[in-house]
């Protein structure tokens, strides 16, 4: 951890002083211009009337929620919570007024230590400011915690930082909804450069940065891969467009000799791509050196609904089907299909998918997805990795070491671990059962690399008393396996798979 060079301890206070105005207030929710996010160990961003804020460790439950909360799912995804100014806050900031609660109160429910900060330096190197903010201080309503700072911070960068137990917690177990800076405006006499304003507009091929200072003939000087601008850097003379890749904005003001602080934003811009194809095979690491290990995208094409189930929604461009993962309370139906998609591109324990996506208004459609049968003899190709969130059919396969939602599929020679996320029926130990479902991935505990496993999506038994009907091979429109899920051209006389559309069926050829 950084050694800063003020440290004071304090808890929360009340009064302050007549003279005392709001300078600043950050206000989470709906409302906020803020990224979607559902989970508690990434970053993301939150821009208000120009200003961007930098959250690590916070949720907003995709925007559901009208606050922000700190909190971890499992131990292995614990991280150290902020929420940080990108730009200096104008004016000599003497209290900060906190406003949130105690969501949740368990003994796991803690932080190891909760600090207000302030700082001349955007990366908090060194502090001004760093007062302990004790977890009484707050209730279980919402409630205004005034913190009081040390030594008055004037035109300075400001974090709320949580420094993790190293514990697993609760999901956001404390939530906060605002946060107001107040002080006085000026702090010196002398006349200063206002810091730039960045301001960025989303369009449909790539972004467009504006920047902008309140001090009259200040010239803006700026960058976009994260260095520090001075007067060397590029001068600011209109608005300039970035396209698809990550950026960190920085802009700086200079009027005569006076500089004014540095403004910083990052800018995701999403690639757009017209498939899956870009991305299929991203645990491949050319692709992930060609676009990073998490891409945010827009496609813009033809996508076809193939399955759903609570939070898995699974959907084809005609080539690849991938997997779209997150609480959606929209049902689709079979057919139906989707002109653009907007979402983050990710590996999730080996597993392709996208999250925080949102579609476009679905179409109904007659062209009806099913699952595409696989012969015995080629299901060891089809259960790799080469064909994660394929949606496949084996006509005979045999399920065994059923325990919950446990269990194996031997298909052919083949053998490969179950698990019935989807809650199907005829979830059990049997013999000759049609199974159709999804190529997928599993990570546990006692298996810390990820393995291939097999979603089902429908289990039919096999019923002899029921299926068993003769036919004429010759006259059947239709495609025969054998028993071991061999494709048969011409079957002569015997015990068969029949295949015609989605139905299965156990026939005896005469």
């Amino acid at each position: 951890m950084k050694k800063f060079l003020l440290s004071v301890a304090m808890t929360a206070a009340v009064a302050f002083g007549a003279s005392a105005e709001t300078l600043y207030t950050l206000t989470f929710g709906v409302k906020a211009n803020q990224e979607s996010c559902n989970q508690y160990n990434k970053s993301w961003t939150l821009t208000q009337d120009g200003d961007q804020w930098t959250l690590t460790g916070f949720s907003n439950n995709s925007n559901g929620w009208t606050d922000v909360r700190f909190g971890t799912k499992t131990k292995a995804n614990v991280v150290d919570g902020s929420i940080t100014s990108m730009f200096t806050i104008d004016g000599t900031v003497d209290q900060v007024v906190l406003n949130g609660r105690l969501q949740k109160t368990g003994n796991l429910d803690k932080w190891k230590n909760c600090y207000l900060q302030s700082s001349t330096d955007p990366s908090f190197t060194t502090l001004t400011n760093n007062v302990a903010v004790e977890k009484s201080s707050f209730s279980t309503t919402d409630a205004d915690v005034t913190v009081n700072l040390t030594t008055p911070a004037t035109n300075e960068y400001f974090r709320l930082y949580i420094e993790n137990d190293g514990v697993s917690t609760n999901n956001g177990w404390f939530a906060l909804k605002s946060m107001t800076f107040n002080g006085t405006l000026g702090g010196s006499d002398e006349p200063r450069v206002e810091a730039p304003k960045i301001d960025v507009t989303e369009g449909e091929w790539s972004y467009t940065v504006t920047l902008t200072c309140a001090t009259e003939g200040a010239k803006i000087y700026y960058t976009d891969d994260d260095t520090t601008p001075s007067a060397s850097s590029t001068l600011y003379t209109a608005p300039f467009e970035l396209y698809s890749g990550n950026y960190t904005v920085k802009a700086i003001a200079i009027l005569d000799d006076k500089e004014s602080s540095v403004s910083s934003a990052k800018v995701e811009v999403p690639y757009v791509f017209d498939d899956f194809s870009p991305l299929a095979g991203m645990e491949n690491d050319d692709v992930v050196n060609e676009y990073g290990n998490a891409v945010l995208f827009t496609l813009k094409g033809n996508l076809t609904y193939v399955y759903q189930n609570g939070s898995y929604l699974y959907v084809t461009d005609g080539n690849y089907t991938e997997l779209l993962y997150g609480n959606n309370s929209t049902t689709y139906n079979p057919g139906d299909t989707f002109t653009e998609l907007s979402g983050t591109y990710t590996i999730y324990n080996g597993l392709p998918e996208v999250t925080q996506y949102t579609l476009s208004a679905a179409t109904a459609g007659s062209d009806i997805k099913t699952p595409m049968p696989v012969a015995a003899d080629e299901a060891a190709t089809y259960l790799t990795t080469s064909h994660l969130n394929s949606y496949i059919k084996f006509q005979v396969a045999t399920i065994s070491e059923v325990s919950a939602k446990n269990g194996e599929m031997t298909v052919g020679d083949t053998t490969v671990k179950l698990y019935n996320q989807f809650n199907v029926e005829n979830f059990e130990n049997m013999e000759s059962a049609t199974v159709e479902g999804i190529v997928s991935t599993r990570k546990t505990n006692s298996d810390p690399e990820p393995y291939v496993q097999f979603f089902p999506t429908m289990i039919t038994k096999d019923s002899s008393s029921i299926n068993e009907v003769a036919v004429d091979a010759a006259a059947a429109d239709a495609v025969y396996y054998n028993l071991q899920g061999v494709r048969v051209e011409n079957p002569s006389a015997g015990l068969y798979i029949r295949v015609a559309g989605d139905k299965a069926t156990k026939v005896m050829v005469k």
